[in-house]
Formats: structure tokens, C-alpha cells, sequence
């Protein structure tokens, strides 16, 4: 089969669908201190959208991906297309906080359904030895949305308020729903995705230490990533350009570090890399934490901490799927979905926890807080690692 003309027609849709998944959830975390202002909310109140959408994300990537796999893919991916132009409307002309939470929670549902379900849909389309550049080709969509959107949102909350982003976020996928009636052929259906194979992924020694670290990693990051804007204007960054500035250095670092992890991983295998990467976002909190304890060099270890931490938290994503293709390839279907599952509900985990810290202690106790997590998935990784070693041999 091959990379068909079909195939390289969707490849650029389905990146571009990519782009506005991760820029339609990042928005949020980028322009919090904003939206907290107008709704006379505390930050950490403000988070509960981070929280409940991280949430109803987590479950529902596996659970779409159970019960939607008979729907044609095309009419799958433009209704959920539908659901964010229409759900982000509607947030951008909220008046009050709680119908802002409740709809946005029901629009980043489509999240969870479009970027596992891209990635499904585009192996109909292309030969076995085709499908892993393909399936990084398309990723690269929520790669290139971590640089723009978090500065994007930041910038436009305080020049045209709030609202801006949201519209901006309806408007991008509209574009994006014409784009892809057009590209994307009707009459794809994924093979359905059966009880056992989720049974199998629960019994499996090495696929469930593996998942845990997605799940414990993620949640120490975003114990800091969720009210990152925030510690920002707290601290000495107060320039909106600088912190739109440091919020695309952190993103086009994360780019870099995932084509970086592509080259790197066949010489050191996905174990290692995971480890290496863990560590290094261990060292960038640590930057995180000095960051805010010092004066003269405050800027040093910000830079640091940021550069280190967004090449590093991609990377090891990449990764931890690599993994868990290895451990298993009969069951990679069902444990990838789970890994997004456990990537949302760690972000779940660390924004309330986040949210209490700064509640009762401020923002300087995050990045020590979010260390013990991450120190937490490095064992476990070692765990795991030391798992699949033993049953190789």
C-alpha cells in the first residue's frame, strides 16, 4: 500500500488538527492570572479548569476509544471538530465561572477523541513501514502548538482580554473542519478494540509501571506548569514580553527535544532515555526552586529550568510510548490510548495539588513539591526498566 496520495493528502490535515487540539488546551494555563481577574477568582479556583478538563480528558481517551471504533472516522473527527468550534464560542461568551468550567470541561472532550483517534485513523491509510514517520510527522501539530500558544494566549488576554483566545480557538477550527472534509476520505473504520486486550494491558508486568510513570511524571510537572504564568508575574519577570518570551523559549526547547529524542532513542533504547529525561526535568525544578530563592541571579536558573524542563517533558513522552510499543506490540493500540489517559489524569492530580500548596504555603514550595513527585517516577521507572531487562532475558 504505502504512503498513498490519499495518505500524504491527510498527513497535513491531520497535523493541522494536532495544532489546534494542543493549542485549544494550552490556551487556558496562559492566560490564568486573566481569567481569574475577571471572574474575581482566586488562581488556584481559576485551575479547577485545568483540573476538570484534564480530568474528562484522561477518561475519556480510552472510553472514546472503546465505543467510537465502528464510527466512520471522518465523521468522528469533524463532529468533534464541531463540538470544540461551538464549546469555545460559548466559553468566550460566558459571565460567570461556573457555566465557563462546566462547558469548557464538556468542550476538551474533543481533545481526547481527536489526537488518538488522528493517529488511528492515519494507519488505515498508510503501509506498516510507513505508519511511525507518519504518526511523528503529525505530532509535530501539538509540538508546534507548545511554542505558540501559551505566549499567544498570554499576550492576547492582556491586549484584547480573555475572551480573544477562546474565539481565536473557535475560529482555528472551523478552518480546520473545512480542511479536513476535504482531505480526509469517508468510509474508515478502525477494527473494534476488544475487552481482553484491556484485561491484558491490567495483567502486564512491565505496561503497568510504565503507564504509573506517565501518570506520576506528569502530575509532578503540572504541580508548576499549570500556574506557571502566574509564578511568573509573582516573581521578577513582570514584562508581558518576557513572559510570552520565556513561554516560547520553553516550547521551541520541547520541539528540539523531541527531534533530539528520535535521533537518540535507537542508540539507547527507551528505557535509558526515559530515565535520562526524568532526571533532567528533576534538575530543571530544582532550577525552578533557585530560581526563586535568589536575586542577582534570578534569570540564570529561570532560563535553565525552562529550557531543560520543555526538551526534556516532551522527549520523554515520545518515549514512554516507545516503550510501550516494545513491551508489548499486540497491546499497543489499547496501552497508548491508556498512556494519554494517564498523561491527562496526571495533570489532573497536579494542578489541585498545586492549587493547595499555593494556598496555604505560595508559589515558592511548588517546584520542591513537584521534585518528590518526580524523584517518585524515576524509581518507578527503574522499576520498570529493570522489568523489561529481566524479561528479555
Amino acid at each position: 500500500m504505502g504512503l498513498t496520495t490519499v495518505g500524504r493528502g491527510v498527513i497535513p490535515a491531520l497535523t493541522a488538527a494536532n495544532f489546534v487540539v494542543g493549542f485549544s488546551v494550552l490556551i487556558v494555563p496562559g492566560m490564568l492570572t486573566n481569567l481569574a481577574s475577571a471572574f474575581s477568582v482566586s488562581i488556584p479556583v481559576a485551575g479547577q479548569l485545568i483540573t476538570a478538563g484534564s480530568i474528562v480528558m484522561g477518561v475519556g481517551a480510552p472510553v472514546s476509544a472503546a465505543l467510537t471504533s465502528q464510527i466512520d472516522r471522518r465523521a468522528l473527527l469533524l463532529g468533534a471538530l464541531w463540538l470544540f468550534a461551538l464549546g469555545h464560542l460559548i466559553c468566550a461568551m460566558s459571565d460567570n465561572f461556573t457555566v465557563l468550567l462546566v462547558v469548557r470541561s464538556i468542550t476538551v472532550l474533543s481533545a481526547a477523541i481527536i489526537t488518538p483517534q488522528a493517529a488511528a485513523t492515519l494507519g488505515l491509510l498508510v503501509a506498516p513501514e510507513w505508519r511511525g514517520a507518519a504518526l511523528a510527522s503529525i505530532f509535530v501539530g501539538w509540538s508546534l502548538a507548545s511554542v505558540v500558544a501559551m505566549p499567544t494566549s498570554n499576550l492576547l488576554a492582556k491586549a484584547l482580554g480573555w475572551q480573544a483566545p477562546f474565539f481565536l480557538a473557535s475560529g482555528l477550527s472551523l478552518a480546520m473542519i473545512v480542511w479536513l472534509s476535504l482531505a480526509l476520505p469517508k468510509g474508515l473504520v478502525l477494527p473494534k478494540l476488544s475487552l481482553q486486550a484491556w484485561i491484558s494491558v491490567a495483567r502486564h508486568p512491565i505496561l503497568i509501571p510504565v503507564l504509573a510513570v506517565t501518570l506520576v511524571s506528569f502530575a509532578s510537572q503540572f504541580v508548576v506548569f499549570s500556574f506557571m504564568v502566574p509564578i511568573l508575574e509573582k516573581g521578577h519577570v513582570v514584562s508581558p514580553l518576557w513572559i510570552a518570551a520565556l513561554l516560547f523559549f520553553y516550547g521551541l526547547m520541547g520541539v528540539l527535544g523531541n527531534a533530539f529524542s528520535v535521533r537518540i532513542l535507537p542508540a539507547i533504547g527507551p528505557n535509558r532515555f526515559v530515565t535520562y529525561a526524568l532526571l533532567a526535568i528533576a534538575a530543571a525544578q530544582i532550577f525552578w526552586g533557585l530560581a526563586f530563592q535568589s536575586g542577582v541571579y534570578f534569570y540564570l536558573p529561570l532560563v535553565l529550568a525552562m529550557g531543560i524542563w520543555g526538551a526534556a517533558s516532551f522527549a520523554s513522552n515520545s518515549a514512554q510510548q516507545g516503550r510501550l510499543m516494545a513491551a508489548d506490540p499486540s497491546l499497543a493500540s489499547a496501552s497508548i490510548a491508556l498512556n494519554s489517559s494517564c498523561l491527562y489524569l496526571g495533570q489532573a492530580i497536579g494542578t489541585p495539588i498545586g492549587a493547595a500548596l499555593i494556598a496555604v504555603y505560595g508559589y515558592a514550595a511548588l517546584p520542591w513539591v513537584a521534585l518528590v513527585f518526580m524523584l517518585l517516577a524515576i524509581l518507578v521507572s527503574q522499576l520498570a526498566a529493570r522489568r523489561a531487562e529481566h524479561t528479555v532475558r
